[in-house]
């Protein structure tokens, strides 16, 4: 299934029109998944979560699981620049929306909570959707917790570990 989907992405950032679309699949996504604006509601209350961590001055110390970051010099950093430099942008975030709220998952696993705005952004698109996020930092996992509690939003379970070790978990539980 995800590779359908790169694959149509990879294919709509290249396409002229929609209609030199031969796969009715790929043209049913692309009219009624990605041309369809989304409701100002669902925009609305993902934007509210942004600016609320772009105004978080706390300072957290991140531990990074991964080859570092090429941002920020120091494991020291607060929560806006987090938010800023490492969240899933506002263009990005609409298309995940979008795909989210065509294929409508019962589930759905994320692996990298940082602030959680990426889950914040899928709950919204469908609220009925059980989201699993994996992060590795746990006082990043901390704060998207404070944040996601904060917004009322109980469909949202954070597992904080090393992914080698919490993914094997998680897969058998679900």
């Amino acid at each position: 299934m995800m590779n359908a989907v790169m694959a149509y992405l990879t294919y709509w950032m290249k396409a002229k029109t929609k209609y030199k679309v031969h796969s009715p699949f790929v043209f049913d996504f692309m009219t009624k998944g990605m041309e369809v604006s989304l409701p100002e509601s669902l925009v609305d209350k993902t934007e509210a979560y942004r600016k609320a961590l772009y105004t978080d001055p706390t300072q957290i110390t991140v531990t990074d699981y991964g080859a570092g970051s090429k941002i920020f010099q120091s494991d020291v950093r607060k929560i806006a620049d987090i938010a800023k430099y490492a969240g899933i942008s506002k263009h990005k975030a609409r298309i995940l929306q979008k795909i989210i709220r065509y294929f409508k998952p019962d589930r759905i696993l994320e692996l990298g909570t940082s602030l959680g705005l990426s889950s914040v952004a899928m709950h919204y698109a469908h609220p009925k959707a059980q989201i699993v996020s994996l992060e590795g930092c746990p006082q990043t996992a901390d704060k998207a917790v404070s944040f996601i509690k904060t917004f009322d939003i109980h469909q949202i379970e954070i597992h904080v570990g090393a992914f080698s070790e919490i993914l094997p978990q998680v897969c058998s539980n679900n």
